[in-house]
């Protein structure tokens, strides 16, 4: 279900005012909040969330994919994304206790090793992203990293508003 005003018809960010609206959408704090919001009090809308922009994005980026972070978000993302499952290679954590170790069927890496065959992260927070963007990149990763609230599209933010 998309936005749409009055007479039914699909709010476009076209224009100024549209794209200043989107652009703030954009803004981190916003952004954050809304993800959060989300997942917390609207678990549907969420997972809906997942596998229509995470899950597109994830179709657009070639290669062996790794989630870094191994908890209760990571099971989500593979129930709400059918084709994370399918081209998961392994999981990554901060975590030394989960290393070598299996979770929801896939083996869990260190950050060092998981770096070496990947090729693509999923990043399995919203909360801290940065931390693990910084982390993957200071092991010398250079590959796409997907990110929980990198780009949400304006129109999400519309979507069930009044709810």
């Amino acid at each position: 279900m998309r936005p749409s005003d009055d007479t039914g018809a699909d709010i476009a960010f076209t224009g100024l005012r549209g794209r200043l609206l989107g652009a703030l959408l954009q803004r981190p704090l916003v952004r954050f909040h809304r993800l959060q919001r989300g997942f917390v009090e609207q678990p549907a809308e969420y997972r809906r969330f997942l596998f229509e922009v995470i899950g597109a994005r994830l179709a657009n980026t070639p290669g062996r994919v790794g989630v870094f972070g191994c908890g209760e978000h990571s099971r989500v993302l593979l129930e709400s994304i059918p084709e994370l499952r399918e081209r998961l290679h392994c999981f990554t954590d901060n975590n030394a206790a989960l290393w070598h170790q299996e979770r929801f069927g896939c083996r869990v890496l260190p950050p060092e090793e998981a770096v070496k065959v990947c090729d693509v992260f999923v990043l399995s927070t919203a909360v801290f992203q940065h931390v693990l963007r910084t982390d993957l990149q200071r092991l010398g990763f250079s590959g796409s990293m997907i990110a929980m609230d990198d780009q949400v599209p304006p129109s999400w933010f519309l979507e069930g508003a009044g709810q």
